[in-house]
């Protein structure tokens, strides 16, 4: 019983978790935010409930047990609580996704300053709901943060960032920003693995089966 017995039930919460057994996860760590924790403890257990239901694919009630961690942490300093307010709008914004409400997620993202982790979410998000135009936005801030030089070969992950930014423009028939992606990266991405991708989505359409 007591703050000992809470203790060990989280970590038997989060060993559960590990071998995907999800649902007896998320019970024990229910019980104890619905009856037994409050405050920036509380908040904390909160949100990590929601995160192992977005995981689960059970969005409401992730978003039910998000608006428990904000009511838990309105009291709290707001030094201490802002990076699990940060926490809740992420969680918030995968959840809306899940239930294919895209622009809901877009809303909770925009309380956030716009750093990488927020810029792939929009993208993955974007890319979800197939608005391909948003996607290419977020992907184009992302290659920029890369700082790529046209003197070092790309990294892996540069070049899935490039080639996901082509065809995100690809698909949002985008044709002008897609040629200056080619003149810009076509070099270098003809040095990686993705070269014949990148030559097929960025050529120029002269013949319509040929780029289909």
């Amino acid at each position: 019983e007591g703050a000992e017995g809470d203790r060990l039930a989280r970590q038997l919460a989060e060993r559960l978790a590990d071998v995907d057994l999800l649902q007896r996860a998320i019970n024990l760590l229910k019980n104890q935010v619905d009856n037994r924790l409050s405050g920036l403890e509380g908040g904390t257990v909160a949100i990590r409930l929601a995160s192992m239901q977005v995981l689960d694919n059970k969005a409401v009630d992730a978003l039910t047990s998000l608006e428990k961690a904000t009511e838990f942490l309105k009291d709290i300093p707001t030094e201490e609580a802002e990076p699990k307010r940060r926490q809740i709008a992420l969680l918030k914004a995968k959840a809306y996704s899940l239930m294919n409400k895209p622009q809901e997620s877009f809303a909770a993202l925009n309380v956030l300053s716009q750093d990488e982790d927020v810029l792939r979410l929009r993208a993955d998000i974007a890319w979800k709901s197939k608005r391909w135009q948003e996607a290419a936005d977020s992907l184009e801030q992302l290659v920029a943060r890369q700082e790529i030089s046209l003197t070092r070969p790309l990294t892996e992950v540069q070049a899935k960032l490039v080639m996901d930014w082509a065809v995100a423009l690809y698909l949002a028939d985008n044709r002008y920003v897609l040629a200056n992606l080619r003149e810009r990266f076509s070099t270098l991405m003809g040095q990686t693995s993705r070269a014949r991708e990148f030559e097929v989505i960025t050529r120029p359409r002269q013949n319509i089966l040929l780029a289909d």
